[in-house]
């Protein structure tokens, strides 16, 4: 797959910084989303077990160079350095066919206190750059339910494109996709 050292050069942007979950932290993503009633936040945030079975699960698809293997990262306040959120990129697939190595699929929450702060904007604005730069990708993928109506929002104000009848996601899932 990808050094890993590719993964630790996200640089600040703004308000933000971003670090890269290891074992040693992955635990603050729990604080963060434990008593988040958000539906929409992965339950595998929520829960130690769940939080190291799925971390465990990442690694496992890092160490084997697995066509979905990705990153998570933890987004802090420069000023405070208070956790707010966590970003992914995933599918970093190295194969040819069908433009997979351009593509990466997109992912982000951002804890209740903190919504509407536009920290999450920030984010993947920086990850933007940070994917094409760094690691040659240039198609972005971001899927979620129906309902969440601010993510949805966020990705047509960031241009993305809705590609939900070309994909076979379950009735409530939406697909965008973006070219950066």
């Amino acid at each position: 797959m990808f050094e890993n050292h590719l993964f630790d050069v996200v640089k600040p942007s703004v308000r933000l910084q971003y670090e890269l979950v290891e074992e040693s932290n992955v635990i603050k993503i729990l604080k963060i989303f434990k008593e988040n009633d958000n539906p929409y936040v992965t339950e595998d945030y929520k829960d130690l077990k769940k939080l190291k079975n799925y971390y465990n699960y990442m690694q496992e698809l890092r160490t084997s160079q697995s066509k979905h293997a990705g990153h998570d990262w933890l987004i802090k306040l420069k000023d405070t350095q208070t956790y707010v959120g966590v970003i992914s990129i995933y599918e970093l697939s190295r194969e040819t066919i069908k433009d997979n190595d351009r593509k990466f699929t997109l992912g982000f929450a951002i804890g209740n206190a903190y919504h509407r702060n536009y920290y999450a904007t920030e984010a993947i604005i920086h990850f933007f750059d940070f994917v094409k730069d760094v690691l040659g990708r240039s198609l972005v993928l971001a899927y979620t339910q129906d309902g969440n109506k601010p993510s949805k929002l966020l990705f047509q104000k960031l241009g993305f494109e809705d590609v939900t009848d070309k994909y076979m996601g379950g009735p409530d899932m939406r697909f965008y996709h973006l070219e950066i």
